[in-house]
């Protein structure tokens, strides 16, 4: 792509080579596409909302073996995205970036000198990629099987059947369930991210208490951070499922019964 512009405090910003015109290596291992940069820089691209993820892999290239400290920041429309977890040096393993971007308009890559100055920090955003990505909505599914201990799974509705609402905000699709239950798909592989916003519908205000949880052949991917109640604000899901045959949603009931435990997997969607 064609970078809206690109700047850095030492060199040129390169496409597809080191700051310094070598081939992009990470602690050995060589990269046939990425950026290579040198902090202070930033790096912009118009993208008008057009993808949805970024994928890049990062560190300081291996052309240089002392004095680097760099960090790395994804920003999108403003808004800082991404920020590496820790200064990187020369030694540090390489880390892989893999961010929602959906929507942004206005994409920076920047690299700071971690405050020290910028001797010798050659940084590489290796294998740098925009995903688009068709979202499938579950509901438009068919799942292998639904069940709960009260009601009947909803497609598109709440599980008593009205319009999924969580916290006065209305879904046009999604699931509805209700605790204890399952919903489970067959996906063979065919997707990488599972995304939903969850929690209590807003047809019941008091006594519901529940988890949920996403399964994939057989092991617990997500469990939602607390108990959520009906004044609990909504969470939301963007989670990697690449390679999973059998998805699996369950509600459960937090261990206190199943009273008002009306679920919603709202908004509820695969990615390729």
């Amino acid at each position: 792509l064609t970078w809206s512009s690109a700047a850095s405090d030492f060199g040129t910003v390169q496409k597809d080579k080191s700051v310094d015109g070598n081939p992009i290596k990470l602690n050995g291992t060589s990269y046939a596409k990425g950026l290579g940069t040198h902090a202070n820089g930033t790096i912009t691209y118009t993208l008008n909302g057009a993808y949805t993820r970024f994928q890049s892999d990062i560190g300081v290239d291996d052309e240089v073996n002392a004095n680097s400290t760099i960090t790395f920041q994804v920003w999108g429309d403003g808004v800082k995205l991404y920020q590496s977890p820790n200064v990187m040096t020369p030694t540090s393993p390489t880390q892989s970036v893999d961010i929602s971007i959906a929507g942004v308009k206005t994409l920076e890559l920047k690299v700071t000198d971690a405050g020290d100055g910028i001797n010798s920090d050659h940084a590489d955003w290796a294998a740098a990629k925009l995903v688009q990505q068709t979202p499938t909505a579950l509901s438009g599914l068919t799942w292998s099987s639904a069940a709960s201990d009260f009601g009947t799974v909803q497609k598109d509705k709440s599980v008593d059947g009205n319009p999924i609402k969580l916290n006065g905000t209305s879904y046009a699709k999604g699931l509805g369930t209700h605790a204890n239950g399952t919903i489970t798909y067959t996906l063979n592989g065919a997707y990488t991210r599972f995304q939903s916003d969850i929690g209590v519908d807003d047809e019941v205000n008091a006594n519901s208490t529940i988890t949920f949880q996403v399964w994939g052949d057989g092991v617990k991917l997500y469990q939602s951070p607390n108990v959520m109640t009906p004044t609990s604000p909504t969470q939301t899901i963007d989670i990697s499922i690449a390679g999973v045959k059998t998805l699996e949603l369950k509600v459960t009931d937090a261990g206190d019964g199943i009273n008002s435990d009306h679920a919603d997997w709202a908004a509820a969607q695969l990615l390729r």
